[in-house]
Parts: C-alpha cells; structure tokens; sequence
C-alpha cells in the first residue's frame, strides 16, 4: 500500500491482518514505468505529480530518484522548492490557495509579495490577512514540492478558475492553452547544492528554484501577455528544467512518470529536450503514468520485502 497512513487503501490493507508494505508514492510510479521496460540498471526516475506522502512528512510532487530494479529502494537526488499549501487538501480544491502559497515566497521588500497576492482572483483582503497569519504561525500551511500544484498555482494567477471539480483540471486548461501556441521561449530558474546533513536521509542533492519563473510570469501578466503564451513558455521551462537536473545525473537513462507526464505538451517537451542531449528516455506505453498504474510499482517495491532483500525479476516485453 501508499506510504500515506490516512489512505483509504492503506488503512483497508492494514485491516487485512496480513503483513503490510508501505510504499513511498514517487518510487512506486518510477518502478511501474520500469515494469515496462527492460532496465536492470540504475535510471532517474522524474516522478511528477500533484500529491504524494514524503518520507519527510511532507507532500512531495517534484521529484528526482535515482532507482534500479535491482536495488530496494531510492536515493531522493533532487526536487523542486519547496512551498507551503495553505489549508493543505483544502488547496487542491482551491487553487487559489495554492497561488497564494507561491506568492509568499516572495522577497518582502517594497510590499512586492503584498502587491503579488491582491490579483489572486477569488482572495479578498480578509481572507489574504488569515492566510498570512496562518502562514506566519505556521498553521495548517504544509510544505510541498509539488508540481501539479506549481500548475494549479500559475493557472490560477491566469484566471483560469477559482475552484476545480477534480484533480488537474486547471493544468489540463494550461495544457490546452500551450497547445495553442508554438513560442519557444523559456522563462529563468536557478539550481542549488545545499549543504547535505548526513543524518537527513531524504533531503535532495539539487533544489530547483521555481522562483525567478513564477517572477517572470508575473511581470509578463501585468503587461496583459497572452495566457497561451505565458502557458507555453511555463512547459517550456519545466522541460528545461528536467533536462539541466539529468545532465547533472550523467550516463542514467530517464523516466518520465506521474501524472503530470499526462500531459502531452510537457511530455513531448521534455523528450525533444532530452534526446538532443543524447539521454536515453523511458516513458509509459501501458501502465498509466497516474496513480491508474502506481498498483504495479508498489507489487515490485514488495517484492524485495517478500524475496528478503533479492531483486525482483524484471518484467520482459514479449517481441512482436
């Protein structure tokens, strides 16, 4: 089961009276890519999506994990910035939350973040002053690296909704609207090496900083840019952003999985990027890469507790 102990799935599994593997959500999604392919060795593992229970506690959704069919688990290499979700599963539901959650990440000076948040659509003045009261004492604002809310935090700095009826409808309506444009421009980001404590198993070697992006976005909706436009050069950016972290994991091929790699612009995106780089790229061809298929990933995961240690066989594709 998840590694998400308020799962329904977990908590049915852990009423079985039978012995209970937890696996961690990104690592799932990463092996049951690999269970399409035949790749016994170490890949990078791109397992985005919007949530997922962090062996930190908290809500990963950008992550890079180096992985191998033939190792039990992962080594978390790198992920996105963190950033709080003010009323955590309340902000799925409300994107609107989510923008407000990015916008606090901006520097203070000159009321810049201040000035940011009053074009949140959807946010009063009442309700920014409880969110920042709720962000400053630290209340119900969990920390998440997520790039399905980084998609539903830009979508709704674009206007394009103030609540959703499920799960990535706002980052299909950005997908649509980047489908819509051929801009090849890329917006800024920068990559960091923090300091690794040793003690910290799952703390990321590389940090993506989404920051001067959602900067740059911002600018380019105060001067009325078109939405399309904006939406493009937003997946333009993530691909790029996947392509500097696996040229700085050499030599690995790279899966693309989760449910963000849904989406055919940023998947289609990312693969031309990285096959001009001469990486080798392994996306899903059966198995969803949503949590449709993540059943697979978490069979394989087991499979190591249940072999005691040993590998799992690799699943072989039958030659047509």
């Amino acid at each position: 089961c998840d590694l998400h102990p308020n799962y329904p799935s977990t908590r049915w599994a852990e009423q079985l009276g039978l012995p209970v593997v937890r696996v961690q959500h990104h690592h799932a999604h990463v092996l049951s890519c690999l269970a399409e392919h035949h790749e016994t060795g170490r890949v990078l593992g791109v397992s985005w999506d919007g949530t997922g229970y962090g062996t930190d506690g908290t809500i990963w959704g950008g992550e890079f994990m180096i992985v191998s069919l033939e190792e039990p688990g992962f080594r978390r290499f790198a992920s996105l910035r963190p950033f709080i979700l003010p009323g955590g599963e309340a902000a799925i539901r409300r994107p609107a939350l989510t923008a407000y959650g990015l916008l606090r990440e901006l520097p203070r000076p000159g009321n810049r973040r201040e000035s940011a948040s009053r074009r949140i659509p959807g946010l009063d003045k009442n309700e920014r002053a409880i969110l920042e009261r709720m962000a400053a004492r630290g209340l119900n604002v969990p920390l998440t690296s997520s790039v399905g809310r980084l998609f539903d935090g830009v979508a709704a700095l674009l206007g394009l909704g103030e609540q959703v009826a499920f799960e990535g409808q706002l980052a299909m309506k950005l997908e649509f609207l980047a489908a819509t444009s051929n801009d090849s421009a890329r917006y800024p980001f920068k990559i960091s090496y923090p300091k690794i404590d040793d003690r910290i198993s799952d703390a990321p070697a590389v940090v993506l900083d989404w920051l001067p992006m959602l900067t740059a976005v911002l600018k380019e909706i105060a001067l009325d840019e078109r939405a399309s436009v904006i939406s493009r050069r937003f997946h333009n950016t993530l691909a790029a952003m996947v392509a500097t972290v696996s040229n700085e994991a050499p030599d690995l091929p790279v899966v693309l999985t989760g449910g963000c790699f849904q989406n055919k612009v940023l998947l289609e995106a990312t693969v031309e990027l990285l096959e001009a780089e001469r990486i080798a790229v392994l996306t899903h061809r059966d198995v969803p890469p949503n949590d449709g298929g993540i059943a697979v990933g978490q069979i394989l995961a087991a499979s190591f507790t249940s072999l005691e240690g040993t590998a799992p066989p690799v699943p072989k594709r039958p030659r047509t």
